[in-house]
């Protein structure tokens, strides 16, 4: 006949009435040691049960603590990297504007510049013709007054050789002044 085993691994061999009784006798006997030692052991740990209990719920309070800082890391690297996006973006925004008043204020320096060397050169040029029209003006002013000079000293010269003095109506040769020559009518009677 087959043995039977046990679920503790026991053989029970089979005899013609079931099984054997030595076999089971035994084994109930190996049973009722293991279950008073257990229960010694039960006894003897009852008292360290409730630091059981503390060492559970530290490790709870652990592993709940251990979330917490997992879940703010996580949160506070998110909240670090969505900052530094927007930094990055701000001053790519800031960098943007700054380039484009520069642009702007280096064409609006051009136009400027431009416009100034525009004026400087028509007034450069007004003032060239102004000097160019004074110059002339001088120049003939010159021409004229030697054209001037060249006619009193010619009349001067004709003057002295033919001097005519008429004396005015109603006046004498005594109202003349004591500086004043004495005319000469004989060059002017000649003349």
């Amino acid at each position: 006949m087959p043995e039977m085993t046990t679920s503790g691994g026991h053989p029970f061999g089979r005899s013609l009435f079931g099984y054997r009784r030595s076999t089971v006798d035994a084994y109930l006997a190996d049973v009722e040691v293991a279950r008073r030692g257990l229960e010694a052991e039960v006894r003897r740990l009852q008292p360290a049960e409730p630091l059981t209990r503390v060492g559970e719920d530290i490790a709870t309070l652990l592993t709940s603590f251990a979330e917490t800082v997992s879940a703010l890391r996580d949160r506070v690297n998110s909240d670090a990297e969505r900052v530094r996006l927007d930094a990055e973006a701000y001053a790519a925004g800031r960098r943007a504007e700054a380039d484009r008043l520069l642009e702007e204020a280096r064409r609006s320096a051009s136009v400027a510049a431009g416009e100034l060397l525009s004026e400087a050169r028509a007034e450069v040029a007004l003032l060239a013709e102004h000097q160019l029209t004074i110059t002339e003006a001088l120049d003939r002013a010159a021409e004229g007054i030697s054209a001037s000079r060249r006619a009193l000293s010619h009349l001067a010269t004709e003057a002295q050789s033919s001097v005519v003095v008429v004396p005015e109506a109603g006046t004498t040769s005594t109202d003349r002044p004591a500086d004043q020559p004495l005319p000469n009518w004989r060059n002017a009677a000649a003349g």
